[in-house]
């Protein structure tokens, strides 16, 4: 496999991999994920990520239909929708058949986080709503 076979992703944005320096033209940071994706002209996508954890991880087809689906209603204009209760940015995805599937919870928008949009906000890091818990800590990125 060459470079030309696959095409990589970083924030939903296609990477030119012609480039010299992604990592600075993106302003790629230590930790951010990378999507990667086979190029191929079958109907058979195969995805995969790359992350700080692990260097290649295979996305089972599922998952990989999942994200198609939630993308599909991200492009047809289905917006996240905020959960009616907790304490926390909790988010329903929908497809572009407006059915519910996924849930996002951005690390940010946890109590005590910058973004928190139920009127607990502060810095990630700081003591969070259950003791011993840093505010960001709860997140799985």
């Amino acid at each position: 496999m060459t470079e030309k076979d696959i095409r990589l992703f970083y924030k939903n944005i296609e990477m030119d991999q012609e480039q010299k320096n992604p990592f600075d033209i993106y302003k790629i940071e230590d930790g951010s994920t990378i999507v990667i994706t086979k190029n191929s002209n079958s109907h058979n996508l195969e995805q995969g990520v790359i992350n700080p954890y692990k260097l290649f991880e295979v996305v089972p087809q599922e998952l990989t239909n999942l994200i198609l689906n939630v993308q599909s209603g991200l492009n047809a204009g289905r917006k996240p929708k905020l959960a009616s209760e907790g304490t926390s940015g909790t988010y329903f995805l929908e497809t572009y058949q407006k059915k519910k599937a996924a849930v996002y919870k951005p690390y940010d928008e946890e109590p005590y986080t910058p973004n928190n949009p139920r009127g607990y906000p502060g810095e990630v890091g700081s003591q969070g709503i259950r003791k011993g818990i840093l505010s960001g800590e709860c997140a799985t990125r």
